[in-house]
């Protein structure tokens, strides 16, 4: 596939490794805004061009952003699963949906990371 770019030491090119990783996290959430999970759709808006690590607190705040709009949605389905912007971070980390590191700071798998238009800090150049 790669061939030419990756070289003798890789089968594939970082970067041709990240698009694709990219290209599943973007079918995955898509999948899961229109099945399982339609409050990803508010998350997303929420977490757009942020970059993690953060930490707890810092997702605490973005939570928090019109927080009572978001709980007192009309369509049901689009809420927040849980009553507080702290208990609804602890629901994301259940789901994996993010991760705590032994320091405190907060990530987002890569499963999830491009679908939720979030970035890492160190990303492969593309």
């Amino acid at each position: 596939m790669d061939a030419a770019r990756a070289g003798e030491q890789h089968l594939l090119h970082p970067t041709s490794l990240r698009h694709a990783l990219d290209q599943v996290s973007d079918e995955y959430v898509r999948l899961l805004k229109s099945r399982e999970m339609p409050w990803l759709e508010a998350l997303t808006r929420r977490l757009s061009q942020r970059e993690v690590l953060m930490t707890h607190q810092e997702w605490e705040e973005i939570l928090a952003q019109d927080w009572s709009a978001w709980r007192n949605n009309p369509q049901e389905k689009q809420r927040p699963l849980r009553k507080t912007p702290a208990e609804f971070l602890e629901f994301l980390l259940e789901l994996d949906v993010c991760r705590k590191h032994p320091d405190d700071q907060i990530d987002v798998p890569d499963l999830f990371l491009h679908g939720l238009g979030i970035k890492r800090r160190g990303r492969v150049k593309q």
